[in-house]
């Protein structure tokens, strides 16, 4: 079935993909597909609502749990519970509620009851799957890669003998960063950036196969390991990991590392008969590179045959045993938009005269290197007509086998980021992964860069990510990563501004990469560690930390994700973030001058209450000037909320703080809507105006109207000109 996964035929890829999805699925084979994906918060309460007819004998939703040991469910040991589907009388809908206290994933179907026995309905929007993940809020991820941890000289004077990677006058490295280095800062990184998690890269056991570089590598690939879970000995091995993790898991820090889908060249982690090869300008069967020289500088990896389920069980094991052995809390899962790899088959059935087998035909040994559009030709799941229906087989198998180790160590936390190409997200995140927000970074850039503007970010958010994803997705917000050029290079020193704390504000996690904060310049290509770091620092720009420390603070103590409003600028975005206890309103200026913007409230799904009194207060300004603005959450919505971004904050910030007793501020809110009242031009917005509201309720008779003006409204105005 996995090599089916990639067969050449359409038919039969999209036959094997169900199979699968039916094979690891803990319900009955031949039940309904789950092609509705929801995913929640671990201890959130869901409710299903289903428009289906009345029945004589009703309806139960049969919720599937999967809490064996092994990979495959057999029918004898279904486990799942059943709850009653009532009819609600307003809407017509059957519904139900459960708490789901346990992370994984669980199928559902809505049965019908019957005299005698039950049947599940097959029609749309009667089966789906639940992914219950952590809760991300507020989640800050620092990537570190540990050779380089400490370049920007942050921890040079450390006294007891961890300063991370070091270099003399002339740009030449002379101590390299490790294990112990990050284990001794771990405390002040996170006094200083407020993180919540560290993305380790690169901790894998690496190839001495230098024969291998291109001619301007000049150092090994963090990205071909000898081994999944063996660990580099030069940065400690496994005793300086276990040692991280332990102190990291006592600040309260989580520990992510990295997952890469193909091994190092030289590697016997898996036989070779896992290994695709394809043949070479001189007509040579050779093992397929990792990469071609296109998209990396590295020629020392090889490439795993994805149609053999012998590499699933592979890329597994190497997950749990890091778990099991070292107590992640996490993966970063390297191209998993790609996942699993299959490249178009070479189907010539000799083989230097001889004849090849049916088996290894059908499991595609032999590889085509063939292109069509600059990337190369697969054949395998994201190819199949199937994967508008159901999860990708490959990441719902990893997770289903994570689901089972977090529960044996009785684990509650562990998430999954993955590298993701814009479009490929919705793919990922039907099987509970978090997948990387690449398209927010990319349209940002665009911005920036006189290519785009702020229309494609309301298209984002408005109409491509609803429609593509899961209710209840998490986005991973990238501020940084070694994959991008620095953000201080893409954006300049007041766009990355913008764009980071408009990330901040749409994210309920973010990652940035390490070195953001201090203001590096340059991206560091990760197999040229042994450059002039001189030119490094000549290129970076020292005066951001204050900025970061903000963001992160700000991120860490306004947790969720926002939600856009319209700014009336086509340079501005704008998002409203409504948290437990505030709601601000953001406003992020992408151009080089100052913005006049008018902010509407207009959206039904905003957290802005009809019956709220709302008193709008400038952080910045208003302690000082001890001016606010009033009003009722009625009027808000109808309004425009006028401000303006400077081209060098490129950022405001506005606060809605509600108003628990609004009679003692009711001459502010009259005074304020007054003079909104003297500028509507639009007669249907008379009605939401609190002024308007308020006079036109005394105005039964001339002398109510009159002693309301003379009582309530003219003393308003007599302390002004």
């Amino acid at each position: 079935l996995v090599a089916a996964c990639g067969h050449d035929i359409h038919e039969v890829r999209d036959r094997a993909n169900v199979t699968l999805e039916r094979l690891m699925a803990p319900k009955e084979f031949d039940a309904p597909l789950a092609a509705q994906f929801i995913n929640l918060k671990l201890f959130e309460i869901h409710r299903f609502e289903f428009d289906i007819p009345p029945v004589k004998y009703g309806y139960f939703l049969r919720l599937y749990r999967n809490r064996l040991s092994h990979d495959f469910v057999l029918e004898k040991e279904l486990d799942y519970m059943d709850l009653d589907l009532q009819a609600d009388k307003k809407t017509g809908l059957f519904t139900t509620q459960q708490l789901f206290d346990e992370p994984g994933h669980y199928d559902y179907l809505v049965y019908k009851k019957k005299k005698e026995g039950a049947c599940w309905l097959s029609q749309k929007g009667c089966s789906g799957r639940i992914n219950v993940i952590p809760d991300l809020s507020g989640e800050i991820i620092l990537e570190i890669f540990p050779d380089i941890h400490g370049h920007t000289r942050v921890y040079w004077d450390d006294r007891t003998g961890h300063p991370g990677l070091v270099y003399n006058e002339n740009g030449e490295v002379i101590r390299l960063g490790r294990f112990s280095d990050i284990t001794a800062h771990l405390k002040d990184l996170k006094q200083r950036y407020s993180i919540t998690a560290i993305y380790l890269l690169g901790v894998q056991k690496r190839g001495n196969n230098s024969e291998d570089w291109a001619p301007e590598a000049t150092s090994p690939s963090p990205f071909s390991p000898v081994s999944l879970c063996e660990i580099e000995p030069t940065l400690g091995g496994e005793e300086g990991l276990r040692e991280l993790v332990e102190k990291a898991h006592a600040l309260d820090i989580k520990i992510i590392v990295d997952m890469i889908p193909h091994i190092n060249r030289k590697s016997r982690a898996v036989s070779d008969d896992c290994i695709v090869r394809c043949y070479d300008d001189g007509g040579n069967l050779v093992e397929r590179a990792s990469t071609d020289g296109r998209y990396g500088s590295w020629n020392d990896g090889k490439l795993l045959n994805y149609r053999k389920f012998e590499v699933w069980e592979f890329i597994v094991n190497s997950i749990l045993t890091l778990i099991e052995k070292y107590d992640i809390d996490g993966i970063r899962f390297d191209s998993a938009h790609a996942m699993p790899i299959m490249m178009k088959k070479n189907n010539y059935p000799y083989f230097y005269g001889t004849r090849r087998s049916h088996e290894e035909m059908v499991e595609g040994t032999i590889i085509a290197n063939n292109r069509e559009d600059d990337h190369f030709i697969t054949t395998g799941y994201f190819d199949s007509s199937c994967r508008e229906t159901i999860a990708n087989p490959f990441h719902y198998y990893c997770m289903l086998a994570i689901q089972r180790k977090l529960r044996e160590k009785k684990k509650r936390f562990f998430i999954n980021i993955a590298e993701c190409y814009w479009g490929h997200e919705r793919f990922l995140a039907r099987s509970g992964i978090v997948p990387y927000n690449s398209a927010l970074f990319k349209i940002c850039e665009n911005i920036i860069h006189g290519r785009s503007d702020v229309r494609e970010i309301y298209h984002l958010y408005d109409e491509y990510l609803p429609e593509a994803l899961p209710p209840g997705t998490e986005l991973l917000g990238i501020l940084g990563n070694h994959d991008e050029h620095r953000i201080l290079n893409t954006f300049g020193p007041m766009g990355l501004k913008a764009a980071a704390m408009l990330t901040s504000f749409m994210s309920s996690i973010i990652m940035d990469y390490e070195g953001s904060a201090e203001g590096e310049g340059w991206k560091v290509y990760l197999d040229n560690i042994y450059v002039n770091w001189n030119r490094f620092e000549s290129a970076s720009q020292r005066g951001f930390e204050r900025f970061y420390r903000e963001l992160y603070d700000f991120h860490r103590k306004n947790r969720g994700r926002g939600q856009l409003i319209w700014a009336n600028n086509n340079m501005v975005a704008a998002a409203l973030k409504a948290t437990e206890k505030e709601v601000w309103i953001g406003a992020f200026n992408f151009s080089e001058n100052n913005q006049q913007v008018f902010l509407q409230f207009d959206k039904p799904e905003l957290t802005v209450k009809y019956s709220a009194f709302y008193r709008v207060v400038d952080p910045m300004y208003s302690p000082v000037t001890g001016h606010y603005n009033y009003y009722t959450g009625r009027e808000l919505r109808a309004s425009k909320l006028q401000t303006v971004v400077t081209y060098t904050d490129r950022i405001k910030l506005l606060k809605l703080e509600t108003i628990e007793n609004p009679d003692k501020y009711l001459h502010e809110f009259l005074r304020d809507s007054f003079f909104r009242l003297c500028k509507i031009s639009n007669t249907g917005d008379f009605k939401h105006n609190f002024a308007f509201q308020k006079i036109v309720s005394h105005s039964s008779s001339f002398d109510r109207f009159s002693s309301f003006i003379l009582d309530h409204l003219i003393p308003l105005f007599n302390d002004r000109d």
